[in-house]
């Protein structure tokens, strides 16, 4: 089963926004995949900035490599939650 993407251009009025040009894309297996190993390596290689100390904690005690606030994360951790 593919995902789906859905994409928009709105602006924003008052209390919400209104939205426009709604466009609805379905990825194939393929396209996911792709997506999917992008974020891995993502994860993994340049990490990502979190903030709250309880996390890094958890996320280095699970594996992951800790920098300050950068966590790199690594593919089987991803994989195995």
């Amino acid at each position: 089963m593919g995902a789906i993407r859905v994409a928009w251009s709105g602006r924003e009025s008052g209390g919400g926004s209104e939205v426009g040009n709604a466009r609805l894309t379905i990825w194939n297996e393929d396209e996911c995949q792709r997506v999917h190993e992008a974020t891995l390596k993502v994860l993994e290689e340049v990490g990502t900035d979190v903030r709250h100390e309880g996390a890094r904690e958890l996320l280095a005690r699970a594996g992951a490599r800790v920098e300050g606030r950068r966590v790199f994360i690594p593919r089987a951790l991803v994989e195995a939650a």
